[in-house]
């Protein structure tokens, strides 16, 4: 009898799976080339990924997190990351932030909020990243939720307008449209806000 895994369970393991890529990245980037360890990096994954769920030929969001604006020798390790995970052929969503500026493009942007809701270290210095993540969490405490979920709204009515505004039709897209699994996340990203 073959055993057979739900899609969240292989979801699962396939995120896990990328998880012990980038932290061995990691380790060998600073230990086994001539780059060094870095000071002040931590390396996060953010959105669906940084959730711990991976669907396949999702891309892998990852944000490189500095504490100010960060040295040429950080930028060599993360140059050195990119390059050997596009090599490997993964589809990589990246972004290099200092916390001030997480904390700036978070404020005005609620696509860059919400992916550092789900936001979850994996690699570098773990200090660094429970700072930002008590300043960003404040930082949503004191912008307070009701504009939040205001933008979270419009955008499903626009994502609703744009793939079916039925959930009776023949050809649903289960991700995008009414009742898929964004409404679901919305849910969730709106509780999380709210509450950690």
């Amino acid at each position: 009898e073959n055993e057979q895994l739900t899609g969240l369970q292989a979801a699962r393991l396939l995120g896990a799976l990328v998880d012990g890529v980038i932290t061995s990245l990691y380790d060998h980037a600073t230990n086994d080339t001539d780059l060094g360890e870095p000071e002040h990096l931590s390396i996060a994954a953010t959105g669906g990924y940084g959730r711990g769920v991976l669907a396949p030929f999702s891309d892998i969001d990852i944000l490189f997190l500095t504490e100010e604006e960060p040295s040429s020798e950080t930028l060599q390790v993360v140059e050195y990351m990119l390059n050997f995970l596009w090599d490997l052929g993964l589809k990589v969503g990246h972004a290099t932030r200092s916390i001030p500026d997480c904390l700036h493009e978070g404020a005005k942007d609620t696509t860059i909020r919400t992916a550092l809701l789900d936001s979850r270290h994996l690699a570098g210095d773990a200090a660094l990243f429970t700072d930002f993540h008590q300043r960003f969490r404040q930082a949503c405490k004191d912008a307070g939720a009701a504009e939040y979920i205001a933008a979270k709204q419009a955008e499903r009515i626009a994502r609703h307008r744009r793939y079916g505004d039925s959930p009776f039709l023949v050809e649903p897209n289960v991700k995008e449209g009414r009742g898929g699994l964004r409404d679901l996340q919305t849910l969730y990203w709106i509780a999380r806000y709210v509450f950690d």
